[in-house]
């Protein structure tokens, strides 16, 4: 114990260093995407580890009262906070198992049945819709799809990307008013070739997919 908190002592040291003398001149600034200070995640996971393992040995030790009185409202105020935040998603989603979320469910059925070169374009702010849950298209759909108020990450680090980035943003601020016409636009303009909607969803369109909540539409 006492060998690894040495090291890490100095292995955070390092990383500070490194991140004061990459943050600070500016002709160093574009290194700072390097991100040094990432580092300090696998110090906290070990700091806590280390700090549970010393409240087990020596405060809680064998008394289960104790184990009870910790972890009871620990977990049941995970649970809830769980269930707040991610209220139409299944609080254990086991492998193998369909997804509740219709959001994720209209995302597997994209993977599953639309070529893999395909661009589609959603909502910028789907992920801020009640009961998207945060959902990921990309990672459950795996395929590309048109820039997202999220992708500012990415931006902040890639400066040269703001301003592709910000034209695709813009392209749909009123993305909820959209027509067949403006989906058309965005056919010619970027080579979108499918959407998804939020139910009723927009006359005109051909919907191979649907749920309750949203559709999966192709542009013809």
């Amino acid at each position: 114990m006492d060998l690894m908190c040495r090291a890490l002592v100095i292995y955070g040291t390092s990383y500070l260093v490194a991140g004061l003398v990459l943050s600070i001149p500016a002709r160093l600034q574009r290194l700072a995407r390097v991100q040094p200070m990432r580092s300090l995640y696998l110090l906290y996971i070990l700091m806590f580890l280390i700090l549970g393992g010393f409240l087990g040995d020596f405060v809680l030790r064998d008394r289960v009262w104790r184990w009870v009185a910790l972890f009871l409202p620990l977990c049941t105020g995970m649970f809830v906070a769980q269930r707040a935040l991610f209220p139409a998603s299944a609080h254990i989603e086991w492998p193998g198992t369909a997804p509740r979320n219709p959001w994720a469910q209209a995302f597997l059925w994209i993977r599953d049945n639309t070529p893999s070169d395909a661009l589609f374009a959603l909502d910028p702010y789907y992920t801020r819709i009640a009961g998207e849950d945060e959902e990921g298209f990309r990672a459950i759909a795996e395929r590309s799809m048109l820039a997202d108020v999220k992708d500012s990450g990415a931006v902040s680090m890639f400066p040269p990307l703001a301003e592709e980035w910000l034209k695709e943003i813009q392209v749909r601020a009123d993305w909820r008013k959209f027509g067949v016409n403006e989906f058309q636009h965005l056919k010619a303009d970027f080579g979108v070739h499918w959407v998804v909607v939020q139910q009723p969803g927009v006359p005109g369109l051909t919907c191979p997919n649907q749920n309750q909540v949203v559709q999966v539409c192709r542009l013809n």
